[in-house]
């Protein structure tokens, strides 16, 4: 495999702390030092050949972002092999908004308290979505993936649902074991399950961080209820806008996350892993069945509803349109693939 020499980084998109400068150059002495290894990513399609968009991440890292050249997906050029993302994620390198927030007098990231604030209030969001789209009628138990501390699964708390939470980060788990008494909380990924299956399962900022999400997604099934439902968000290439990420798609790219997904190549990545749309948004938030009867690794149905967002990243355009227009093209584009 060829080897892959990473230069020094340079300057981050945004404004960092002294101490969120140091903690990105631990980061860096991590990798150079090769506890944190990289290899070369290609696409869920299968497709190993893309084009390059950017040389460096929001954090001034020498990731580069590329665009698959067969179904277009946005990636990360190298992924972290599954020995870095565990050290990545139990041995301190990353916290929640560990270069976004820097207000946090005790270290980076956001405090652990304000944290817990933020999820109750997401879950809550999260939870009248759902309700918008399909019955909780049938729902007695519910899982999240990646749950920090816990607090998204509050709102979906009551005495007739179970809720379940997992994640690798100990201090999360432990700080919402402390605050939140209805919900089982564990720290641990999914073959820690067992064999409990569950109606619904949260994965909110969860799949952008995977290295092989087919194979997680895949693997997650035998967790779920014969009718179970997944409901999925991340951040979504059409946020990219003046209001979030300041139009800049370098700000949005991270060393952390390793796909920029728009509602399409989600949906086309979970038509591969055996999954069934239900309904979903740009944002991008989206509900699946845990079954399919559709034949997988079908590349043709994002292509063409993609090849403007393949436009605007080859010569730029992205960088001066907002969130609105972006929506638009992307109608007008649905318009004319259902006439011609």
């Amino acid at each position: 495999m060829k080897k892959i020499n990473f230069q020094n980084p340079i300057n981050p998109v945004l404004d960092f702390s002294e101490q969120q400068l140091k903690h990105r150059n631990r980061i860096d002495k991590a990798i150079i030092d090769g506890i944190i290894k990289f290899q070369h990513s290609k696409c869920f399609c299968g497709e190993t050949d893309s084009r390059k968009i950017l040389d460096y991440d929001a954090w001034g890292f020498n990731i580069p972002t590329v665009i698959c050249k067969k179904c277009r997906t946005i990636r990360s050029e190298y992924f972290m092999d599954d020995d870095s993302l565990n050290i990545f994620y139990k041995d301190g390198f990353y916290s929640a908004h560990m270069f976004t927030n820097s207000n946090n007098p005790s270290g980076v990231g956001v405090s652990l308290d304000n944290y817990l604030r933020e999820e109750i209030n997401k879950g809550v969001a999260i939870k009248s979505w759902i309700e918008n789209q399909i019955s909780f009628d049938e729902i007695k138990n519910i899982l999240e993936v990646g749950c920090g501390c816990g607090g998204i699964l509050e709102a979906f708390s009551n005495k007739n649902t179970q809720c379940y939470g997992i994640d690798y980060n100990e201090e999360y788990i432990e700080y919402g074991r402390q605050r939140l008494k209805n919900i089982e909380l564990s720290v641990g990924g999914i073959d820690s399950l067992g064999h409990k299956k569950f109606d619904l399962v949260i994965l909110s900022d969860v799949v952008e961080h995977l290295n092989n999400p087919l194979a997680f997604l895949d693997a997650l099934k035998k967790n779920m209820s014969a009718n179970g439902i997944l409901y999925i968000n991340v951040p979504g290439f059409f946020g990219i806008s003046f209001r979030r990420f300041g139009n800049n798609i370098r700000q949005f790219t991270k060393i952390e996350h390793l796909w920029c997904y728009s509602l399409n190549s989600l949906k086309l990545l979970m038509s591969n892993a055996g999954y069934t749309y239900i309904n979903g948004t740009q944002e991008v938030r989206a509900l699946f069945y845990s079954n399919s009867d559709k034949n997988r690794f079908d590349s043709g149905n994002n292509y063409d509803s993609n090849l403007f967002l393949y436009f605007f990243t080859r010569y730029g355009w992205f960088r001066n349109i907002n969130y609105s227009i972006t929506r638009i093209i992307e109608k007008i584009t649905y318009f004319f693939r259902s006439k011609f």
